[in-house]
């Protein structure tokens, strides 16, 4: 893109059915503007007359791929259509809505709860993707636009097709519009694929894309998923400088909210790390933003990193159950997955708390699971062996597990079991009734990869070095934290 001079020549390069507009001035200056991520102010531009549904058409585009589409118009009419059909653009414009039906299935079929009508919404889904691979435009703009919906598409709703490779992505890099987008999915796609390395890449050639454009919208995002990327492969110290960057980032941009949840998760890390005065720090300056911008959600977030905050430092069991107490009577946390493991990350080895009936109710399960004592020292025995790589295994029986059996060399590599899952069984049915593996690294928490496999089963169960009773967590299929017993044979 350096060599072009931003404007006309920049834009009719990439999208040439702009040639055909009147007034083309004014979507290159919109186009301009959602380059550096200035969404609300692209949106307030307007063209009257039949360009204007042309115009209209790209603001329901930008409003879908920044997902702010609540906050604006919606799409052109069928009426207004019509009016174009024997214009220049018309092709365009039809190849370009129809690619944005196709990112509206994937937000919506995964909130669905029919098991029919999400079938039904997968089949228009691929309708659509039929259309936009037979009917390409001359536009790279547009191919670009497609290539974002079909990515969207499968990672929201087909996780198992997401390519195997993201180094395709990378032909788009000279579309300063689409690239950060297309990295910040892709990267993501990776993390789900349990390739943190693939990701890190691909946000670094994200992130020079986004700076020249001087999008820090995107480089706020691209900054987050870099930061759990680097978390995935142990490099702490870059983790958090991403994060504090990406608060940066989204300050500059005016994402008030955003820049609140950085500063939460930087938080987090350091409440990880042990550095209580660093997190007391960080959570100070994210809660005014969260509890003035975030939503129930985020607030439930919040208030759990409190909690844990509490759990961790030298406070006494009064004010800890206390602190706890306030939380679950103000949030439903069982709705927010990762607002609910993090108390239960507070509450581990707090034996008391599940004693007492005021507290009990976190640790309650409508089936208690119970894990045979043979198993367990199996899966240790196992995890020793591997390390450092991974172990895994699919787990028999339910609610009692009475029995496991090994899936995959361990020797393979350190994240070889989830590769081996992702590839091997990622859109198939497994004749099991849990699945365990071993994070060498110590920590029990779920990659989004394992998060991915969880649904497949109705037990989960992570060991973390050292690989003792005490380092077993267990999940259950939507990824929330459960309580086990082992039991003696």
């Amino acid at each position: 893109m350096e060599g072009r001079e931003e404007g006309k020549s920049t834009w009719e390069h990439h999208f040439p059915t702009l040639k055909h507009l009147r007034k083309k001035e004014v979507f290159e200056e919109f186009l301009n503007l959602a380059s550096r991520g200035m969404v609300k102010e692209s949106l307030l531009k307007s063209v009257e007359g039949e360009e204007g549904v042309f115009l209209e058409a790209l603001k329901w585009k930008i409003a879908l791929d920044y997902r702010v589409k609540g906050l604006f118009p919606s799409p052109p009419s069928k009426r207004d259509l019509l009016l174009l059909r024997r214009k220049k653009i018309y092709r365009s414009l039809e190849y370009l809505l129809t690619a944005q039906d196709l990112k509206g299935l994937a937000e919506e079929i995964p909130l669905i709860e029919s098991v029919e009508l999400r079938s039904s919404g997968r089949r228009e889904g691929e309708k659509i993707i039929k259309y936009l691979e037979n009917n390409p435009p001359h536009d790279p703009f547009l191919l670009a636009d497609a290539e974002l919906s079909m990515l969207r598409f499968f990672k929201a709703v087909q996780p198992e097709r997401v390519y195997p490779e993201t180094d395709h992505i990378l032909e788009w890099r000279e579309d300063r519009y689409h690239f950060p987008l297309l990295a910040v999915e892709a990267a993501e796609a990776c993390l789900l694929k349990d390739s943190p390395d693939e990701a890190i890449k691909l946000t670094e050639e994200g992130l020079r894309t986004a700076k020249a454009a001087e999008n820090h919208w995107m480089v706020g995002n691209l900054l987050i998923i870099q930061a759990e990327a680097l978390r995935e492969v142990g490099k702490t110290a870059d983790a958090e400088d991403s994060l504090k960057r990406a608060a940066i980032s989204f300050g500059k941009a005016g994402q008030r909210l955003a820049e609140a949840l950085s500063t939460l998760e930087l938080s987090l890390l350091y409440l990880r790390e042990g550095r209580l005065e660093e997190s007391k720090r960080a959570l100070k300056r994210a809660r005014k933003g969260v509890k003035k911008y975030g939503g129930l959600e985020e607030k439930a977030l919040l208030t759990a990193t409190e909690v844990l905050y509490i759990f961790r430092g030298d406070f006494s069991k009064r004010k800890k159950k206390k602190t706890l107490l306030s939380a679950i009577e103000r949030y439903p946390f069982r709705e927010y997955r990762r607002a609910y493991n993090i108390l239960w990350e507070a509450v581990e080895g707090e034996e008391w708390l599940k004693e007492d009936p005021e507290t009990s109710m976190l640790f309650e399960r409508g089936v208690e699971i119970t894990i045979s004592r043979r198993v367990v020292e199996m899966i240790k025995e196992n995890a020793k062996v591997a390390y450092p790589n991974e172990f895994g295994a699919l787990l028999h029986g339910y609610p009692h597990i009475s029995s496991l059996e090994p899936i995959v060399d361990s020797a393979r590599g350190r994240r070889s079991f989830m590769f081996s899952m992702w590839y091997r069984f990622s859109g198939k049915a497994l004749v099991a009734d849990g699945m365990v593996h071993s994070h060498p690294s110590g920590v029990a928490r779920p990659s989004r990869a394992d998060l991915y496999m969880f649904g497949k089963f109705r037990v989960n169960l992570i060991i973390g070095y050292p690989f003792t009773d005490d380092s077993i967590a267990a999940y259950d299929s939507m990824g929330n934290r459960i309580d086990f017993k082992i039991v003696e044979d």
